[in-house]
């Protein structure tokens, strides 16, 4: 009886050592799989750098361009951004990118505008008050139509509206 326990115990320890050399040889290869993925990706190979396309930016009419779809040419986008108001002189700004309608006047000389973007008229001759009126052409609550009368660099008075078909009006003594 003693001989079959020294047989069982020797069979147990082959199972143990077996067991153990096959769990080795399974992390061995492991870490040698995971040495060579390391090794391979060459860490000082060059990389491409990534491209970078510039939009030239335009305030020419028209100030706005609706972009949609795949493919388009990033040539053809255009930027609307504020115009600056030159230092002297007497100016109206209006800011918003769609289509407004407006009138502008100085001691009783009237100017009818339709445009759209960011425009700047010029005040010739002026002396007494200013008055600005514009309205949004369209229903959109998106941006805000923005109207400013401008004497010599300073910004003297402005009206903005969010609505749709939104009105501004402003006056100034200039």
């Amino acid at each position: 009886m003693s001989n079959n326990t020294e047989q069982i115990q020797s069979r147990a320890g082959c199972l143990r050592t077996a067991g153990t050399g096959a769990a080795l040889i399974a992390l061995v290869a492991v870490l040698v799989f995971s040495i060579g993925c390391i090794a391979s990706s060459n860490p000082g190979a060059d990389v491409p750098p990534a491209q970078v396309t510039t939009v030239p930016v335009t305030s020419s009419a028209p100030s706005h361009q609706i972009v949609s779809g795949k493919g388009v040419d990033p040539s053809k986008i255009v930027i609307a951004t504020p115009l600056a108001v030159p230092g002297t002189g007497v100016f109206i700004r209006v800011n918003y990118p769609g289509a407004f309608t407006g009138t502008y006047s100085v001691n009783g000389t009237s100017h009818n505008v339709q445009d759209s973007g960011y425009r700047l008229y010029p005040i010739e001759d002026p002396a007494g008050v200013v008055t600005a009126t514009f309205k949004k052409s369209e229903g959109s609550r998106k941006q805000n139509l923005t109207v400013e009368i401008w004497e010599n660099g300073k910004l003297i008075n402005s009206g903005m509206s969010p609505e749709p078909y939104g009105r501004v009006i402003v006056s100034s003594q200039v």
